[in-house]
Protein backbone atom coordinates (compact mmCIF):
# COMPACT_ATOMS: atom_id res chain seq x y z
CA UNK A 1 0.00 0.00 0.00
CA UNK A 2 2.96 2.41 0.80
CA UNK A 3 4.60 1.49 -2.47
CA UNK A 4 1.42 1.98 -4.33
CA UNK A 5 0.61 5.46 -2.96
CA UNK A 6 4.29 6.85 -3.49
CA UNK A 7 3.76 5.93 -6.96
CA UNK A 8 0.79 7.52 -7.13
CA UNK A 9 1.72 10.44 -5.85
CA UNK A 10 4.82 10.53 -8.01
CA UNK A 11 2.77 9.57 -11.30
CA UNK A 12 0.14 12.77 -10.57
CA UNK A 13 3.49 15.22 -10.27
CA UNK A 14 4.22 15.28 -6.79
CA UNK A 15 8.03 15.18 -6.15
CA UNK A 16 8.68 12.17 -3.26
CA UNK A 17 9.63 13.39 0.17
CA UNK A 18 10.02 10.40 2.37
CA UNK A 19 10.92 10.08 6.11
CA UNK A 20 13.69 7.44 6.36
CA UNK A 21 16.20 7.59 9.52
CA UNK A 22 17.64 4.03 9.89
CA UNK A 23 19.51 2.39 6.73
CA UNK A 24 16.84 -0.35 6.26
CA UNK A 25 14.36 2.64 5.83
CA UNK A 26 16.98 4.45 3.65
CA UNK A 27 16.71 1.56 1.33
CA UNK A 28 13.18 1.56 0.87
CA UNK A 29 12.82 5.09 0.15
CA UNK A 30 15.47 4.82 -2.35
CA UNK A 31 14.23 2.03 -4.32
CA UNK A 32 10.87 3.76 -4.78
CA UNK A 33 12.29 6.94 -5.36
CA UNK A 34 14.58 4.92 -8.24
CA UNK A 35 11.36 3.21 -9.26
CA UNK A 36 9.38 6.19 -9.92
CA UNK A 37 11.87 7.81 -12.09
CA UNK A 38 12.23 4.64 -14.48
CA UNK A 39 8.79 4.60 -14.79
CA UNK A 40 7.62 8.06 -14.87
CA UNK A 41 10.55 10.12 -15.91
CA UNK A 42 12.07 12.68 -13.36
CA UNK A 43 10.24 15.96 -12.15
CA UNK A 44 11.79 19.46 -12.18
CA UNK A 45 11.49 19.43 -8.29
CA UNK A 46 13.70 16.74 -6.87
CA UNK A 47 12.29 13.41 -4.68
CA UNK A 48 13.83 14.24 -0.88
CA UNK A 49 14.84 11.93 2.15
CA UNK A 50 13.86 13.44 5.41
CA UNK A 51 16.52 13.02 8.03
CA UNK A 52 18.68 10.25 5.81
CA UNK A 53 20.00 9.84 9.85
CA UNK A 54 22.06 6.19 9.19
CA UNK A 55 23.47 6.59 5.48
CA UNK A 56 25.72 3.51 4.42
CA UNK A 57 28.24 4.66 2.13
CA UNK A 58 26.87 3.02 -0.84
CA UNK A 59 23.42 4.61 -0.13
CA UNK A 60 25.33 8.00 -0.06
CA UNK A 61 26.45 7.47 -3.83
CA UNK A 62 23.21 6.23 -4.67
CA UNK A 63 21.00 8.94 -3.09
CA UNK A 64 24.03 11.18 -6.04
CA UNK A 65 23.38 9.02 -8.54
CA UNK A 66 19.26 9.77 -8.22
CA UNK A 67 19.99 13.69 -8.01
CA UNK A 68 17.75 14.01 -4.83
CA UNK A 69 17.85 16.21 -2.05
CA UNK A 70 18.45 14.78 1.57
CA UNK A 71 17.41 16.50 4.67
CA UNK A 72 19.98 15.57 7.41
CA UNK A 73 19.44 17.48 10.57
CA UNK A 74 22.48 18.87 11.78
CA UNK A 75 21.27 20.79 14.74
CA UNK A 76 20.72 16.60 16.21
CA UNK A 77 24.12 16.66 16.79
CA UNK A 78 24.90 19.17 19.83
CA UNK A 79 21.90 17.42 21.91
CA UNK A 80 21.29 14.34 20.94
CA UNK A 81 24.54 13.08 19.23
CA UNK A 82 25.99 11.20 22.38
CA UNK A 83 22.85 9.40 22.81
CA UNK A 84 22.89 8.20 19.22
CA UNK A 85 26.13 7.08 19.38
CA UNK A 86 25.65 5.13 22.45
CA UNK A 87 22.59 3.33 20.40
CA UNK A 88 24.60 2.53 17.51
CA UNK A 89 27.35 1.81 18.08
CA UNK A 90 30.93 3.51 17.32
CA UNK A 91 30.91 1.06 13.68
CA UNK A 92 28.18 3.32 12.75
CA UNK A 93 28.71 6.36 13.66
CA UNK A 94 30.62 7.60 10.87
CA UNK A 95 27.85 7.08 8.81
CA UNK A 96 25.01 9.48 11.08
CA UNK A 97 23.97 12.57 10.09
CA UNK A 98 26.09 13.15 6.97
CA UNK A 99 27.33 16.07 5.47
CA UNK A 100 30.25 16.16 3.48
CA UNK A 101 29.89 12.87 1.83
CA UNK A 102 26.13 13.91 0.37
CA UNK A 103 27.99 17.23 -1.21
CA UNK A 104 30.74 14.91 -2.72
CA UNK A 105 28.42 12.45 -3.99
CA UNK A 106 26.57 15.32 -6.15
CA UNK A 107 23.24 14.68 -3.90
CA UNK A 108 21.74 18.11 -2.88
CA UNK A 109 22.27 18.53 0.98
CA UNK A 110 19.13 20.95 2.59
CA UNK A 111 19.31 22.19 5.99
CA UNK A 112 16.28 21.44 8.13
CA UNK A 113 15.91 21.83 12.50
CA UNK A 114 13.43 19.27 12.59
CA UNK A 115 11.06 21.45 15.11
CA UNK A 116 10.09 20.29 17.49
CA UNK A 117 12.39 17.36 18.23
CA UNK A 118 15.47 19.94 17.91
CA UNK A 119 15.15 23.58 18.79
CA UNK A 120 14.98 26.04 15.65
CA UNK A 121 18.04 27.66 16.12
CA UNK A 122 18.91 27.32 12.69
CA UNK A 123 22.36 28.82 13.26
CA UNK A 124 23.46 26.23 16.34
CA UNK A 125 22.32 23.63 13.57
CA UNK A 126 24.81 25.31 10.91
CA UNK A 127 27.92 26.00 13.82
CA UNK A 128 26.56 21.68 14.04
CA UNK A 129 27.17 21.47 10.46
CA UNK A 130 30.97 22.82 10.38
CA UNK A 131 32.28 21.27 14.09
CA UNK A 132 30.30 18.46 14.45
CA UNK A 133 30.41 18.71 18.48
CA UNK A 134 28.01 17.43 20.56
CA UNK A 135 27.43 18.77 23.90
CA UNK A 136 30.16 16.83 25.70
CA UNK A 137 32.56 17.82 22.93
CA UNK A 138 32.73 14.41 21.13
CA UNK A 139 33.48 15.18 17.26
CA UNK A 140 30.34 13.09 15.52
CA UNK A 141 31.61 11.78 12.05
CA UNK A 142 34.42 14.15 11.64
CA UNK A 143 35.20 13.61 7.71
CA UNK A 144 31.46 15.02 7.34
CA UNK A 145 32.16 18.11 8.24
CA UNK A 146 31.14 21.32 5.68
CA UNK A 147 32.65 24.54 5.71
CA UNK A 148 30.42 27.75 6.86
CA UNK A 149 29.77 28.71 3.45
CA UNK A 150 28.06 25.29 2.34
CA UNK A 151 26.80 25.52 5.73
CA UNK A 152 24.65 28.94 4.60
CA UNK A 153 24.04 27.27 1.57
CA UNK A 154 21.88 24.45 3.10
CA UNK A 155 19.28 26.93 4.67
CA UNK A 156 19.58 29.10 1.51
CA UNK A 157 20.00 28.11 -2.33
CA UNK A 158 20.29 23.88 -1.47
CA UNK A 159 16.92 24.36 0.50
CA UNK A 160 15.32 26.07 -2.15
CA UNK A 161 16.57 23.73 -4.84
CA UNK A 162 15.72 20.65 -2.49
CA UNK A 163 12.07 22.59 -2.73
CA UNK A 164 11.65 23.51 -6.18
CA UNK A 165 11.98 26.75 -5.50
CA UNK A 166 15.02 28.03 -6.80
CA UNK A 167 13.54 30.13 -9.26
CA UNK A 168 12.11 32.48 -6.66
CA UNK A 169 14.11 31.80 -3.48
CA UNK A 170 17.47 31.18 -2.37
CA UNK A 171 19.96 33.67 -3.59
CA UNK A 172 19.89 37.32 -3.49
CA UNK A 173 19.12 38.22 -7.19
CA UNK A 174 17.16 40.23 -9.24
CA UNK A 175 13.58 39.50 -9.61
CA UNK A 176 13.36 36.57 -6.52
CA UNK A 177 11.44 37.23 -3.01
CA UNK A 178 12.90 39.77 -1.35
CA UNK A 179 12.70 37.64 1.43
CA UNK A 180 15.84 37.26 3.79
CA UNK A 181 17.89 38.18 6.96
CA UNK A 182 20.42 40.04 8.45
CA UNK A 183 23.03 39.01 11.07
CA UNK A 184 24.98 41.05 13.45
CA UNK A 185 28.30 39.71 11.91
CA UNK A 186 28.68 36.93 8.97
CA UNK A 187 28.10 32.95 9.25
CA UNK A 188 31.23 32.78 6.66
CA UNK A 189 33.96 34.52 9.45
CA UNK A 190 32.08 34.49 12.68
CA UNK A 191 33.92 32.21 15.27
CA UNK A 192 30.78 30.24 16.24
CA UNK A 193 27.72 30.82 14.13
CA UNK A 194 25.32 30.21 16.58
CA UNK A 195 26.41 32.99 18.69
CA UNK A 196 25.18 35.78 15.63
CA UNK A 197 22.44 38.34 16.72
CA UNK A 198 19.46 38.54 14.28
CA UNK A 199 19.22 41.97 13.75
CA UNK A 200 16.38 42.41 11.44
CA UNK A 201 13.89 40.14 8.82
CA UNK A 202 12.76 41.21 5.71
CA UNK A 203 9.67 39.33 4.33
CA UNK A 204 8.56 40.32 0.53
CA UNK A 205 10.69 43.40 0.84
CA UNK A 206 8.75 44.50 4.28
CA UNK A 207 10.93 44.95 7.41
CA UNK A 208 9.14 42.17 9.69
CA UNK A 209 11.29 42.15 12.87
CA UNK A 210 13.68 44.65 14.02
CA UNK A 211 16.57 44.49 16.34
CA UNK A 212 18.35 47.31 16.14
CA UNK A 213 18.67 49.87 18.95
CA UNK A 214 16.38 53.02 18.67
CA UNK A 215 17.73 56.04 18.34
Amino acid sequence: LYRERALAAYRSGWPLALHAIGDAAIDLALDLIEEAQKSYGRHTAPCRIEHFGIARPDQVRRAGDLAIAVTPQAGFIGPLGDQIVDLVGTDREPWLYRGRSVIDAGAILAGSSDLPVADNNLRRGMQSAVDRRTDTGFVLGSNEAITPEEALRTHTEWAARATGQIDDKGTLERGKLADFAVFSSSPLTAPNISEIDVVATILGGNLTHDARPTR
